[in-house]
């Protein structure tokens, strides 16, 4: 075998094992990002729409009441997020439900 060809066997092994590498890490890192998220219903479409572009403590911190939701998701919307409605209505119930800011009620006296 050539020398050439030696270099290029051995190169495309480490391209090879490079995107092996890559998409282990890329999967374990998505597999991470929804380990702080309650379950429920939209957390898939959560995990898959929001943390392509920012990780879940930015969902997290967030408490907001629906409308604000809605205004997030909508800003989000205007910056790329692609979300279609049936995904749009889930991830904003997943949202509402589990990081509401709503004020709590006041308890009733007795």
């Amino acid at each position: 075998m050539e020398f050439t060809q030696y270099l290029s066997r051995r190169a495309g092994r480490s391209i090879l094992a490079s995107i092996v590498c890559f998409a282990l890490a890329s999967g374990q890192y998505l597999c991470a990002q929804g380990k702080d998220l309650p379950d429920g219903k939209g957390k898939d479409k959560v995990i898959k729409s929001c943390t392509s572009c920012h990780g879940t403590e930015e969902i997290i911190s967030h408490k907001l009441d629906r409308q604000g939701w809605v205004d997030l998701i909508e800003d989000m919307k205007r910056l790329g997020l692609e979300l279609k409605k049936p995904d749009y209505d889930d991830v904003l119930e997943y949202l509402v439900t589990n990081f509401n800011g709503a004020p709590a009620k006041p308890k009733q006296a007795r």
